[in-house]
């Protein structure tokens, strides 16, 4: 990724206890599975950060915007496919900012094993988890407060790009790139990743996933928010 501002050390010292997830934990909240499914969902992370290893499975943080919206839904998907988790965060008493949460994984020695982008996370803020989002948040695992890039992971057979928009006219376009080149291991949680700059959201453009396909799919809303 393009130039963060990493203060990792300085921040993991000093993080407060992080948000537990809201209980009682969903039957089968979290799964490590032999056989791996390719995943059926388009958008799979959206974070910051760079691409260190996970400093502490158990715990991660989100860049939460201002809201009166009560839920925090954060999706973790592993590049691999074999892992994936789902929780819900009661944030009606957070404040907006760098927010610490809690991953109660009983995966930590595996999951410690991976880099950040091996690990992604969808954060998203809204009235319930299985509804479409009303927002979503930026996530990382290194615990760094400001960042100038942002990574969105996708999983497309196709060619993908984020455009950025402003009354429909299309201003910038950020290419995806395939992770499946100089990697090793198997890529099936997700298969692109695509870096844009944290200016278009504090700009106010509209973010949207477009796939290039002959029949023109619909671009998916992105809307990303970042704290005042």
């Amino acid at each position: 990724m393009a130039a963060l501002v990493l203060c990792g050390s300085t921040l993991w010292a000093q993080a407060p206890e992080p948000l537990k997830p809201q209980q009682p934990l969903e039957p089968g909240w979290e799964a490590w599975v032999a056989e791996r499914p390719v995943a059926g969902g388009l958008r799979v992370g959206i974070m910051y950060g760079g691409n260190a290893p996970v400093p502490d499975p158990t715990r991660f943080a989100v860049l939460l915007p201002a809201t009166e919206l009560p839920l925090l839904c954060v999706e973790v998907s592993s590049l691999d496919g074999a892992y994936e988790a789902q929780l819900r965060y009661d944030i009606r008493r957070a404040s907006a900012g760098l927010l610490w949460l809690e991953l109660p994984t009983g995966f930590a020695e595996r999951l410690g094993r991976l880099r950040s982008h091996e690990l992604a996370m969808l954060a998203s803020v809204g009235e319930r988890c299985d509804r479409a989002p009303a927002l979503y948040a930026l996530a990382t695992w290194a615990g760094t407060s400001r960042s100038d890039s942002i990574t969105v992971f996708v999983n497309s057979r196709l060619p993908t790009s984020i455009v950025a928009s402003r009354e429909g006219r299309v201003r910038e376009r950020a290419r995806c790139t395939s992770l499946r080149q100089g990697g090793e291991g198997p890529v099936v949680g997700y298969n692109q990743k695509c870096v844009i700059p944290d200016d278009w959201i504090t700009l106010g453009l509209d973010l949207h996933v477009l796939e290039s396909a002959p029949n023109n799919p619909q671009p998916i809303a992105l809307p990303i928010r970042l704290p005042d």
